[in-house]
């Protein structure tokens, strides 16, 4: 059986999918024949066609293996292969009378020596580009179908390929394929004889995957999708947690909506650009509201037939932070190895005055009981500098063996800043220390190469009121998939809410020449066990990253790279919250299971 998978298919113009047959594998997978997600609307598909223009190779009917006197006469034959299972389309052709041109609103097909000016890539019989409806996001728009009349000895025949010919009959019914939304199986998903595989083979009509899913896309006529039930308009108080759900045909989208109908969602504005990133999920989850969410949200509801959509209104009321509010307790677990996987923490202390701080790398109890945590570091080493010049602050390697306090001084301490007890004889590494406004660096290691899982923690065990806080937690260390994902926390702690700019920076690293680092980051943040805010890439919705680009500005934050014009091309999470006094968690992992180096960065955004 194969996966059907949805892909979007982009609506602008300028946006296409091609894909091309080839002689030849360049870089095969096992993988599945998909659809694009998009289909034509019910009626006949006209494809204007010049087979036998000049650019045609030269034939007489008695080179044509299967007798058909005309190239138009084996595309024909394609034509019937699909026209025969196919339902609510069927596919037409009429003479062409223009000089063939992408993206002019016909169908098109024909020979020619380049692909609208551009080679053809080597082993390539023929392309189709498929462009989406500018009208419909739903539907295909148009799909331009082009043989390779640079490729030796086409000719028309069935059975298995022969050395001596290339057979256009079963290269046609496999672009058809594309111009009506397949892909790939073998590019997409899973190992089948198909007709539909990148590369020619000795199948040469439709296999049972391919009639499968003609039956699901093409077989009945589509439905007129009703909004039954419309996302409900809010009015709520910042940090409370906001979704938005619908029903349509009288129950909610599931699994197999796509099959019949899409629907995406749009904020601010009911336009292309502010098109949000939730293709397959049904729920539209906010999370703890902010005032920047408040708006006009568009439900759009269609499939290529038909296009409609509803709006919702949430109203986020204002919230008063306080100054007196702060970041008691920073915390990040971690992988911790060496070289670029060191496993690095910034913070700083803001303010006028001296500030205690008490920062701790746990590892050997993490993986004891009662928390039994696998892959823990064995004997982690604790190295705090002063980021400015690189003075050492000081170091710790086990921490009842400690220049910066007692052990019994370090226990007490710990207590009355909420910390779990370090057992007597651990190897955990602790330092105790007053430091002065500033930027300081926290490096953890390993002896003999030691590696493995480390919580960092940085407690401000001041008592509250005083000249300075702590303002920033930065850690930046390697994020595995599962249990070896990198976690932050922090404990706001105060008489009301307070503002932060909370960053996972993965790709922008290359900047500074950090090497493996993670391309795509995910950011969830969880308050208790309830998920408040989950952060793919920051250009979603771009109405936000404006507000963004100001806070990282405000805070001091290094720029991270956009477009102003409204396009991100890196895929980094941002963030901007106002958080209750509480404990929160950040968890920080790669999209789709990656893995590699990234940054976690919490910052205290200064109110005006």
């Amino acid at each position: 059986m194969s996966i059907l998978t949805r892909i979007p298919l982009l609506r602008p113009l300028r946006s296409l999918v091609a894909a091309a047959l080839c002689l030849t594998a360049l870089a095969p997978t096992a993988r599945a024949w998909v659809f694009a997600g998009h289909s034509w609307p019910d009626g006949d598909l006209l494809f204007h066609v010049n087979m036998d223009n000049n650019d045609a190779p030269v034939i007489s009917a008695s080179q044509l293996l299967d007798r058909r006197t005309t190239w138009s006469a084996v595309l024909q034959d394609a034509f019937d292969v699909w026209n025969d299972e196919l339902g609510r389309i069927q596919m037409v052709s009429t003479a062409m009378t223009e000089t063939p041109a992408e993206d002019n609103g016909r169908n098109e097909i024909f020979f020619s020596n380049t692909v609208y000016g551009e080679a053809f890539g080597e082993g390539v019989l023929g392309i189709t580009i498929r462009y989406g409806d500018t009208d419909n996001f739903y539907a295909i728009g148009e799909a331009d179908v082009i043989f390779n009349n640079t490729v030796e000895r086409w000719n028309s025949y069935r059975g298995n390929l022969r050395s001596t010919s290339r057979d256009l009959r079963r290269v046609a019914i496999h672009e058809l394929g594309h111009a009506i939304g397949f892909s790939h199986p073998d590019e997409a998903g899973q190992d089948v004889d198909a007709i539909m595989n990148s590369i020619v083979s000795d199948v040469d009509t439709l296999a049972s995957d391919e009639l499968e899913g003609t039956l699901i896309f093409y077989g009945e006529a589509l439905p007129t999708p009703a909004v039954t039930r419309a996302p409900l308009s809010q009015a709520v108080n910042v940090g409370d947690l906001v979704s938005l759900d619908f029903e349509i045909d009288g129950a909610p989208p599931g699994d197999e909506a796509g099959d019949t109908y899409g629907f995406a969602w749009y904020f601010p504005e009911y336009i292309y650009d502010n098109l949000l990133f939730t293709f397959s999920d049904p729920t539209l989850f906010i999370g703890a509201a902010q005032p920047y969410d408040a708006g006009t949200y568009t439900l759009e509801v269609g499939n290529a037939n038909v296009l409609s959509s509803v709006e919702t209104e949430l109203t986020v009321n204002p919230v008063t932070v306080s100054p007196d509010t702060r970041l008691s307790n920073l915390s990040t677990r971690a992988f911790a190895g060496t070289g670029s996987q060191t496993l690095t923490v910034g913070f700083v202390v803001g303010g006028t005055g001296s500030k205690r701080v008490l920062v701790r790398a746990v590892g050997p109890t993490l993986g004891a009981a009662p928390y039994n945590v696998a892959g823990t570091h064995a004997n982690p080493r604790l190295t705090l500098v002063r980021s400015l010049d690189g003075t050492l602050v000081a170091s710790n390697d086990d921490w009842q063996t400690n220049s910066t306090a007692t052990a019994t001084e370090i226990a007490e301490v710990t207590a009355n800043a909420g910390g779990f007890e370090l057992p007597e004889g651990s190897k955990d590494a602790v330092l105790l220390v007053d430091l002065e406004p500033g930027v300081y660096t926290a490096q953890v290691e390993g002896d003999a190469g030691d590696e493995g899982l480390v919580i960092v923690e940085a407690y401000d065990v001041d008592a509250p009121g005083g000249s300075s806080r702590l303002t920033n937690l930065s850690t930046r260390g390697y994020v595995g998939s599962g249990s070896d994902i990198m976690i932050a926390g922090l404990v706001v702690d105060g008489p009301g809410p307070r503002t932060y700019l909370i960053r996972a920076i993965g790709d922008t690293l290359r900047d500074f020449n950090v090497a493996g680092v993670l391309d795509d980051t995910l950011l969830t943040v969880y308050r208790g066990q309830d998920v408040i805010r989950v952060k793919d890439d920051w250009d979603d919705p771009i109405a936000h990253q404006p507000l963004f680009v100001e806070a990282m500005q405000k805070v001091g934050a290094f720029p991270v790279p956009h477009d102003p014009e409204g396009i991100n091309y890196r895929q980094e999470s941002i963030t901007l919250l106002t958080l209750h006094p509480g404990a929160y968690s950040l968890q920080v992992s790669g999209f789709g299971g990656l893995e590699g180096v990234a940054l976690i960065e919490v910052y205290d955004y200064p109110e005006d």
